[in-house]
């Protein structure tokens, strides 16, 4: 998943804009295969293509929200940023465990 791979490459990848290329590669290829595995079971269906055109306008909207943020950060407020989210995600996770489960 997502929090795992950004905690390896973060400290793997020294440059911050060598990280955003790695991390955006590995989405693309799990997104990729992702969808490649719903088509092949039949889980993508007509009804699904309106959400799925939305989805990615917001997916293209969210890139390009990020990518001005990101030219704003430093090397050390994206690695404070990276954690932190890691962090409240896994946060959310545990929380989720115990109060909804």
């Amino acid at each position: 998943g997502g929090p795992p791979a950004a905690l390896y490459l973060l400290p793997a990848i020294g440059e911050k804009t060598a990280y955003l290329a790695t991390i955006q590669a590995y989405f693309t290829l799990c997104n990729i295969t992702n969808l490649g595995l719903r088509i092949a079971k039949g889980a993508l269906m007509e009804g699904y293509t309106v959400d799925i055109l939305i989805g990615w306008i917001a997916v293209l909207i969210g890139t390009l929200c990020g990518l001005w943020a990101f030219k704003r950060v430093n090397q050390n407020a994206l690695k404070r940023l990276v954690y932190a989210f890691i962090g409240l995600n896994g946060l959310w996770v545990v929380m989720q465990e115990l109060f909804l489960a």
